[in-house]
């Protein structure tokens, strides 16, 4: 929320002075998805952002026409959320994280099974929403164009195609975990 807030203030729109931003969680109770959308549309709001994908097609089965922004890991094509990736057409456009077309879900798996071999759950995928990598930023600059009057049907899905295996050293040390040098040796950036 903070780094869409941050997004929206740099196109000119700011939380409580021209727009009001509201989240609607549905804390893992996908259930409630449907009635949250609802109640979004009923509302008239400018746009519905909603991720993961459970959010974006409750807020597709409840409009065709409020704006819909999503964060998706699966093809948004096949979920039925947009014509084409160029031309989504419809109401609907946004991020494609392309987890599930990389099965990055098992590799993230196995770097964590690697780094911390007694853990016995993992992270979501909002970690892959990296703000220096443009994944995030893009499905915020799309939100501003939204917000001006563009079409989310003229606005492409923005498709995350490069992926990369950062460590962060300070935080690993601050857990408590040592990380293998084998690890060490396959990341793509190391902090110090």
């Amino acid at each position: 929320m903070a780094a869409l807030r941050q997004s929206l203030a740099e196109a000119g729109y700011i939380d409580g002075r021209n727009v009001v931003i509201e989240s609607h969680l549905a804390e893992g109770q996908y259930d409630r998805l449907p009635t949250i959308a609802d109640e979004l549309v009923r509302r008239q709001v400018a746009v519905i952002v909603a991720s993961p994908t459970p959010a974006a097609l409750a807020a597709k089965t409840a409009t065709q026409t409020s704006p819909i922004l999503f964060g998706v890991t699966d093809d948004p094509v096949k979920l039925g959320l947009v014509a084409s990736f160029a031309r989504p057409g419809g109401n609907a456009t946004g991020v494609n994280l392309l987890i599930a077309e990389f099965g990055l879900s098992a590799k993230r798996l196995g770097l964590l099974r690697e780094l911390v071999p007694q853990a016995t759950r993992s992270w979501g995928s909002d970690e892959l929403w990296d703000e220096r990598k443009g994944g995030i930023s893009a499905a915020r600059c799309h939100a501003g164009r939204i917000l001006k009057g563009e079409k989310p049907a003229d606005l492409p899905v923005v498709q995350m195609n490069k992926f990369e295996f950062v460590l962060n050293l300070p935080t690993a040390r601050a857990l408590g975990v040592s990380v293998p040098p084998s690890l060490l040796a396959r990341a793509d950036e190391v902090i110090e």
